[in-house]
């Protein structure tokens, strides 16, 4: 546990989310100026997140890849998703009601995006197979391309 902990404070995503939290319980904003440049910088993590990935599945061999595990991992990641957001968004209709139809929409079509690209930087960070992680995030990534426009048909 003491490791895995260890391993985990090794991610400046962390430090970030803490210094954002405890700015935000401060009730601390940041200056105007410093929204461009945030901004900008998003955009250029992206990119490299995507250099990232691009790079790790330079060494992913696709002969020897487990398309069945992969294809069952990523149907329990899809069809829990969907569960799971359906039944929050159907306790928040029943008991809060704070959502609007659209947002309610939005919402629902969330399950069917992509992981995140920057499991491949936790893995990474983390020692863990940065292939297999970039392989995930290809496959869901296109798996999205396919299931974004056709769930939106029902909205």
């Amino acid at each position: 546990m003491r490791q895995a902990l260890l391993r985990v404070f090794k991610i400046p995503f962390v430090y970030a989310f803490l210094l954002a939290a405890g700015l935000r319980w401060g009730d601390i904003s940041s200056p105007d100026w410093l929204s461009a440049s945030a901004k900008a910088f998003g955009v250029a993590v992206s990119i490299g997140g995507m250099l990232i990935i691009g790079m790790n599945l330079t060494e992913v061999n696709f002969k020897r890849l487990n398309k069945r595990f992969l294809a069952e991992m990523m149907g329990i990641r899809l069809v829990a998703g969907v569960l799971l957001t359906g039944l929050l968004l159907f306790l928040e209709r029943q008991f809060f009601g704070w959502l609007e139809e659209e947002s309610l929409h939005m919402m629902a079509l969330l399950p069917l995006f992509p992981i995140a690209a920057n499991v491949t930087l936790f893995a990474s960070y983390l020692d863990a197979d940065e292939g297999a992680t970039a392989t995930w995030v290809l496959v869901s990534m296109l798996l999205s391309l396919l299931l974004i426009p056709l769930a939106s048909l029902f909205f």
